[in-house]
């Protein structure tokens, strides 16, 4: 495995964990009994991420056009 498939592989990685991390913690403020005030803090937190420069860096994704497309496949109900 070459070293740009290594930085490749770590970059999908990191997004892929923060989607679970974001879907994980909307599930959660779906769910009365589960909301808390963390994992509000956690999705805002992804949502700043996949709007970032940093977010740019490892992917050729429109960060708005991620999120957005994240957003409308989230239902819990």
């Amino acid at each position: 495995m070459g070293e740009c498939e290594c930085w490749h592989d770590l970059a999908n990685a990191i997004i892929l964990n923060a989607v679970e991390d974001w879907r994980r913690s909307k599930f959660q403020l779906s769910i009365p009994s589960l909301a808390s005030k963390q994992a509000d803090s956690v999705a805002r937190s992804c949502e700043r991420f996949f709007v970032s420069k940093y977010f740019q860096i490892l992917t050729d994704l429109d960060g708005k056009t991620f999120l957005r497309q994240l957003k409308q496949g989230f239902d819990f109900q």
